[in-house]
């Protein structure tokens, strides 16, 4: 039983999260104040400090890629447009033959004086000439002193290549060298011009006065028939190029250099070698092989990264380690379309950009230490002083839950703790008040509970009220009784009739779910159904249900209610009633018959005595019999009918009366019927007369009001004899004195 005074308190179960908050509820309040100040303090500082280690690294890396890939850019547009220079002077010469300006029949004279203006305006040419199939050459050339020099190699020196002086107006003068045997048509940059029939680059080669690298920008001339020319050529020494990276500034400590794809090194930024001359020969050095230690480690760290050189094919940029120092690297192919393809490579170290960024960082970690050793100086001070009158409210407040009602602590101050402590000492008075309060309610209510429940035991008819979710909220004892259980939980609305087997009366179906009069209730409704019985073990129990929703301040259905009595006496009686009913229109029917069955004897015996002329004064006699006996038949069956009457209307009132009997009144009236069913009837109207004086006799010595009319009644239901039915015939009152 699950009385309604009773309150269920759901314990909360102890999760990880409650394991793992306990241990910090027990910590007194200053180190819960001093804590998390102190670590967010320390927080704030190493995110700070992280920070701004992480954006001095970011700013490193944007810088070390915006620097290198200008000066990748700077490089390139410098070496493109040194490059540029030597095609161009050629196609000047292309064209100042092309339109007769100069010819091949012209003095080899002419030609150089020409030539030497050319290197008059470009001063990054070293040398400018042009050969013929049939192996002439003609040139100018500038020397390291920055004089001039002119070459012929033609039929009248032999084959020879001459060197002659030039003088202020770029005219040959002196001879000051002789090259013997001297074939253009063999060098490579003449080769290169005849395969690709265009301008084009000779590879690089070591020059024949400086010994140091050059290349050549070689472009054939051909007729209107196809036939070649001449080629013309110019070529140009890295020096000037060199010369260039040198002066460039690449960061603190970066180098730059340019290498073909094959690996051999064309210039750098740095004073070390890139060839070597071995007695008249000058070889060139591979970078791995460069005595520079960062030339050689990046350009194998390339080939290790992209297997060969030829593979890269777009700019890169990429960072790798020499000696645990982190370098940033740029590689950038150059190519112009005339067979150049060469790589420049940017190394910048990270060095180069972190010792000021190292310096900030050691200020700005000397600066947080310090931060932080005064915030939590301050946060000791300020933790003490936030505490001190929370502890005093603090002792206060134990006082009060001891009811030491006058025990409070006096805080003398103004800002936000002082009003606390005001609005606590007047929270404590009102306490006071509210817990005497409480105290008597809480007694009137426990008063009010142990009646409620008293009534609810005390009522003859079961009472059960569920919660919306189908959950029994309480069941007095005689529910229980009925239902043959108490409370079953957990359960929905739906499942009640299956648990508490609830079946339609007479179907042996569980009771239907549109027609539960809880479900009803739970949907506002208040219905009545008595053709509902609980199925125990071994009984049926049939029952009257009332069932009514229960609503909160809101309207809402917070409850169903459903009272319900056994009416087990009341079926009994409405089926003994009913086999009554049954039996005295078998009786009348039969009794009817026997009358009609007289009828017709006498009829007969009439007409038998009509035709008898010996009988007529019979006849005469019979007639009046059978008048007789019609009076009668009609009375008889004029009283069938309104026994039947009588019967329908005592039929729908019996239910009633059944429920305004109790048990044992009920069991009498069921011993009056029965009586009634044995009527006696033998008796003479004598007799029964005679009866009835001695039951109106009866009737009046118990004080009987309307004994004759009950007498006539009992004595025509075949009752002869009131002692048994005395308690039935008797008044309320009556009844409640004996």
């Amino acid at each position: 039983m699950n009385p309604p005074s009773k309150t269920q308190v759901l314990k909360p179960t102890k999760s990880a999260t409650n394991l793992a908050v306990n241990p910090i509820r027990s910590l007194p309040l200053r180190t819960v104040l001093i804590v998390p100040f102190v670590v967010q303090i320390v927080a704030a500082v190493g995110i700070v400090g992280y920070l701004s280690f992480r954006n001095g690294q970011q700013a490193v890396n944007e810088v070390a890629t915006t620097l290198r890939q200008e000066i990748s850019d700077r490089i390139s547009e410098r070496v493109q447009a040194y490059m540029t220079f030597p095609h161009q002077l050629n196609q000047v010469k292309v064209n100042a033959f092309e339109l007769g300006d100069l010819n091949f029949q012209d003095t080899p004279a002419r030609i150089q004086r020409h030539f030497w203006k050319q290197l008059q305006t470009f001063d990054t040419v070293s040398v400018t000439y042009v050969a013929t199939p049939n192996g002439d050459f003609i040139a100018a050339r500038r020397t390291k002193d920055g004089s001039f020099v002119l070459q012929e190699r033609t039929e009248l020196t032999e084959g020879n290549m001459n060197y002659y002086a030039a003088n202020n107006l770029g005219e040959p003068t002196n001879l000051v060298q002789v090259k013997p045997k001297y074939d253009p048509r063999i060098r490579p940059w003449y080769t290169a011009a005849s395969e690709a029939k265009t301008a084009t680059w000779s590879k690089i080669y070591a020059d024949f006065t400086s010994k140091g690298l050059g290349i050549t920008a070689a472009q054939p001339l051909y007729d209107e028939s196809g036939q070649l020319q001449a080629i013309f050529g110019t070529d140009l020494l890295f020096s000037r190029v060199n010369e260039f990276l040198q002066q460039l500034k690449i960061g603190k400590s970066g180098q730059t250099f340019i290498i073909e794809r094959s690996g051999d090194l064309i210039t750098t930024s740095t004073q070390d070698p890139v060839y070597l001359i071995k007695g008249e020969e000058t070889e060139r050095i591979q970078a791995t092989a460069s005595q520079n230690a960062a030339i050689s480690l990046t350009t194998k760290y390339l080939q290790q990264r992209f297997g060969n050189l030829n593979n890269i094919q777009q700019t890169q940029q990429l960072s790798f380690k020499i000696e645990d120092r982190l370098q940033f690297m740029q590689v950038t192919p150059l190519k112009d379309g005339k067979g150049l393809d060469w790589l420049i490579v940017v190394i910048i170290p990270e060095s180069d950009f972190l010792e000021q960024i190292n310096a900030n960082n050691q200020t700005t970690i000397l600066l947080c230490i310090a931060a932080l050793v005064g915030a939590i100086i301050v946060g000791v001070l300020t933790a003490r002083w936030v505490t001190k009158p929370i502890l005093y409210l603090n002792e206060a407040a134990k006082n009060i839950t001891q009811r030491r009602w006058v025990k409070t602590v006096e805080i003398n101050r103004n800002d936000e703790v002082g009003e606390l402590a005001n609005s606590f000492k007047s929270m404590a008075e009102q306490l006071q008040v509210s817990f005497e309060e409480m105290q008597t309610l809480n007694a009137e209510l426990s008063e009010s509970k142990s009646r409620l429940n008293q009534i609810l035991e005390a009522v003859p008819v079961g009472i059960f009220v569920a919660e919306p979710n189908g959950k029994p909220y309480y069941i007095n004892s005689r529910a229980q009784s009925l239902l043959g259980q108490g409370t079953v939980d957990p359960i929905e609305s739906e499942e009640i009739r299956e648990v508490y087997q609830i079946y339609l009366a007479g179907s042996g179906e569980i009771y239907p779910q549109e027609k539960d009069p809880i479900l009803c209730a739970f949907q506002g409704s208040s219905v009545n159904a008595d053709d509902i019985e609980i199925h125990q073990a071994n009984k049926t129990i049939p029952i009257e249900v009332w069932g009514t929703p229960i609503y909160d301040d809101k309207g809402q259905v917070n409850y169903a209610i459903a009272a319900f009595a056994d009416i087990t006496q009341r079926k009994e009686s409405e089926k003994l009633v009913a086999e009554y009913n049954r039996t005295l229109e078998i009786q009348v029917t039969e009794r009817t018959q026997e009358l009609r069955t007289a009828l017709d004897h006498l009829q007969a015996t009439q007409q038998e005595l009509i035709h008898s002329e010996k009988m007529a004064a019979l006849g005469q006699l019979v007639a009046g019999v059978a008048h007789e006996l019609n009076t009668p038949l009609g009375a008889i069956r004029s009283s069938a009918g309104n026994t039947s009457k009588f019967l329908g209307q005592t039929l729908s009132s019996l239910p009633t009366l059944f429920q305004s009997l109790s048990l044992e009144e009920a069991d009498i009236f069921l011993l009056l019927l029965n009586k009634s069913l044995q009527k006696d009837t033998t008796l003479t109207a004598k007799e029964e007369r005679k009866l009835k004086r001695k039951l109106v006799s009866q009737l009046e010595d118990e004080n009987i009001d309307e004994a004759d009319d009950i007498a006539d009644t009992l004595v025509d239901m075949g009752i002869y004899a009131a002692d048994d039915f005395l308690l039935l015939l008797q008044k309320p009152d009556q009844r409640t004195h004996s």
